[in-house]
């Protein structure tokens, strides 16, 4: 199964641009007011514990964009997660970012998070709620405005299912309230971000992620879409 899993990937970054075209962006948004995108995001997790109660983490993510052919984005979150109980951790970490403008130019960025995650178990359902207090820089030192943060609370819910030992599929939910007033139309939701995805457990340290997102931007102008592959690899280094 995980050979015709790897095929697939495969297949599909060699013909990113066909099913860009055919099936990630629906066709009646082609040339209309708004900008939608075919996207491919791929993210390498690492992790490691501390003690019982700590560990720390290094998440790497990149993203293809403009139909899955300019790579344009990356960062690396690092992160340090305080485990108080088994069903609520605390986690507060450091993103640098470096986002590639429709213009060419690179914005060097920093974020900075706090989130807590509740999860509970019933069966073979795990459900999990986080919130997230998310604040970042942009165009450092490039922008007059640079030093004014983009304020935001992240909310999402996730629900997976154990099939076996090795898959657990999942789907989730993401809502960004914009917390401070910004440059259009103040404190308010402005995107969501909806996933459907499947983890594969390869042994006891490592694991696959392959999922699909949609993401819908509003309340702002231009507001676009994106329809987005996503592939993942974590490791855990006890």
């Amino acid at each position: 199964m995980i050979r015709i899993l790897l095929l697939l990937l495969l297949w599909a970054l060699g013909n990113r641009e066909l099913l860009a075209q055919k099936y990630l962006v629906p066709t009646s948004y082609r040339g209309g007011p708004e900008y939608n995108d075919a996207q491919l995001w791929e993210n390498i997790y690492v992790e490691k514990n501390l003690t019982l109660k700590w560990n720390w983490h290094i998440n790497e993510e990149g993203k293809l964009t403009e139909n899955m052919t300019l790579p344009s984005y990356i960062y690396t979150d690092l992160g340090l997660t305080y485990k108080y109980k088994k069903y609520l951790h605390f986690t507060v970490a450091y993103v640098p970012i470096a986002d590639r403008l429709m213009t060419g130019f690179v914005s060097y960025e920093h974020q900075f998070y706090f989130d807590y995650v509740l999860k509970v178990k019933y069966r073979h359902f795990i459900f999990y709620s986080r919130e997230m207090i998310q604040t970042q820089y942009n165009n450092i030192y490039t922008s007059a405005t640079w030093n004014v943060p983009y304020n935001y609370l992240r909310s999402k819910v996730t629900v997976k299912y154990r099939l076996g030992l090795r898959y657990v599929p999942y789907v989730a939910t993401e809502f960004y309230y914009h917390i401070n007033a910004n440059q259009y139309d103040g404190v308010q939701f402005d995107h969501a971000r909806y996933f459907a995805g499947c983890f594969y457990r390869m042994d006891a340290v490592n694991e696959l992620e392959l999922y699909y997102m949609i993401e819908p931007y509003f309340n702002i102008p231009a507001a676009n879409t994106n329809f987005v592959i996503g592939l993942g690899f974590a490791h855990n280094l006890y």
